[in-house]
């Protein structure tokens, strides 16, 4: 056990002793924060970190949405934090402000200051491999995640199916007619026709971001959720938009919108606008990572996983399965005044007890071990677990961080059902997933002549499918416009895109890092 952990039950224990300086520093820090996360600073996480390590940090947390502009902004103008924490740095970044020098080169920092992350990293050299840009250097840190990795989850309202005597839809013919008997069967009981058939959050931007990865399996495509854009499939790196069967996907999804069943607000709103919905009883079916954060923690088992579709062009149920690792989630830029002692800081969350103090909060105060050995949280009662989190504690609810959460994943399986009953249920529910997982195209490196190359063609790529595939959902761009659009998408630039993805795809399995 770290001698620093000992102290964790409380942010005035902490001896000078514990600290990883010899006098008291300050760091500015850029992250991502969750709109459900309250201001980081605010957070009692940092509290006992500083108290604990001698580091205080000065938050720049710009929310979900905002974020992405504003780290452009911070790498444009030469205003660098001292550290990226929630960092949702791009391969494209590493590589990029990497090779300019704006961010640190680690993996010395790693060899000298960071004993719990080199012993993870000598013992998962899949994982090494998998952060080490092609010039050698690793410029940002992992999350090591952990269970069935796949987010969002897609849930469907067993009880409206129950009050309508539907079985679960197992076809997207079958999903369609669930949702028609959803929007005309007055499921909610209440003589009005105010439900909503499906509907989802829009975090990235990207229309129906959350929702398009269960989707899109119907049709054989396996990605993430956001701008994922690319997948494999028999070792062919495709771009999913450019496909036949994301034609057949934009007519499906057309459909849902043009017949009133899909949420039009789904292509803006955030978690807080789509749980009003929920707490109203109107929703048939949401992507969210648990049913208690759109609908209460008292009719979280109403809804159930929806589990894999299959569709005209694609009869092997599939749902997309992510990395066990997120990269980008920490570096350093060469404005820090102390590299050594913030790699101190940081290899802390890659012990268990460190991961502990970043996942649950302050053992004694808000969580305990359980005489089996489980995991027992003390968060006040009533309190919606992860809302609490995001609120409270840290912002590791809602936002990706830098830390091995596989032990601390083991301990909470150990009584999960009494601990924490609402997760025991979206574990059991995920579980119905895993025959069906199919990888993802990891994050990829390219080198920099590439990354230049790509820059332009895949903005372009990027705002131009964007801006059709929300158009061929709503109707304002028509179907059968499809041979143009993929005439537009040649002419940008496709075939050399997917010939630069090939070939770091290429690089990226004769590294030995595939999954």
């Amino acid at each position: 056990m770290a001698a620093w952990s000992a102290l964790a039950v409380g942010v005035a224990a902490a001896p000078r002793a514990t600290w990883v300086v010899a006098e008291p520093l300050t760091l500015s820090v850029m992250g991502s924060r969750s709109p459900l996360q309250s201001p980081w600073e605010e957070l009692k996480l940092f509290r006992v970190l500083e108290a604990q390590t001698g580091i205080r940090l000065v938050f720049d947390t710009p929310i979900d949405d905002a974020y992405e502009e504003r780290k452009n902004l911070a790498f444009a103008s030469g205003s660098l934090p001292d550290v990226f924490f929630g960092g949702r740095l791009s391969p494209a970044d590493e590589v990029t402000y990497g090779s300019q020098g704006l961010l640190l080169p680690l993996e010395a920092l790693i060899a000298e200051h960071a004993p719990n992350l080199a012993q993870l990293l000598a013992e998962r050299p899949d994982l090494r491999r998998a952060i080490t840009t092609p010039d050698g250097h690793i410029y940002a840190l992992p999350a090591v995640t952990a269970g069935f990795g796949v987010y969002p989850k897609l849930w469907i309202n067993a009880a409206w199916l129950d009050a309508l005597g539907l079985a679960m839809p197992r076809t997207t013919d079958e999903l369609y007619e669930v949702l028609r008997a959803f929007q005309t069967g007055d499921p909610n009981g209440n003589g009005e026709a105010d439900e909503i058939p499906i509907s989802s959050t829009s975090l990235e931007g990207w229309p129906l971001d959350d929702l398009r990865p269960g989707l899109l399996a119907a049709f054989g495509f396996s990605v993430g959720y956001g701008r994922a854009l690319f997948d494999v499939a028999d070792g062919r790196v495709r771009f999913v938009p450019a496909e036949p069967a994301f034609y057949e996907y934009l007519a499906f999804v057309h459909r849902l919108y043009r017949d009133g069943l899909l949420d039009p607000d789904a292509f803006t709103q955030d978690l807080t606008a789509l749980a009003a919905k929920g707490a109203a009883d109107r929703l048939g079916a949401f992507t969210a990572a648990g049913p208690f954060l759109v609908v209460g923690p008292e009719r979280n088992e109403t809804f159930r996983q929806l589990l894999p579709l299959t569709s005209a062009v694609n009869a092997t149920p599939m749902w997309p399965r992510t990395s066990a690792y997120v990269r980008g989630t920490f570096a350093i830029s060469h404005t820090n005044p102390d590299p050594a002692a913030t790699m101190r800081w940081v290899d802390r969350f890659y012990d268990l007890e460190g991961a502990l103090l970043l996942v649950h909060g302050v053992y004694g105060e808000d969580w305990v071990y359980t005489p089996s050995g489980g995991i027992a949280r003390l968060y006040p009662e009533g309190e919606n677990p992860e809302l609490y989190r995001a609120a409270t504690l840290t912002p590791d609810a809602g936002s990706q961080l830098p830390h091995n959460r596989e032990p601390v994943f083991a301990l909470a399986q150990i009584d999960l059902a009494q601990t924490n009953p609402l997760n025991f249920y979206i574990a059991e529910q995920t579980a119905l997933l895993e025959p069906y997982a199919a990888p993802t195209l990891p994050p990829l490196y390219f080198t920099p002549d590439e990354q230049r190359e790509l820059s332009a063609l895949l903005l372009e790529l990027e705002r131009f499918t964007q801006s059709a595939e929300a158009g061929f959902i709503t109707g304002q761009r028509p179907l059968d416009t499809w041979e143009a659009y993929l005439e537009t998408l040649r002419r940008i630039g496709l075939e050399r895109v997917l010939a630069l993805y090939t070939a770091a795809y290429e690089r990226y399995l004769a590294a030995g890092a595939a999954e």
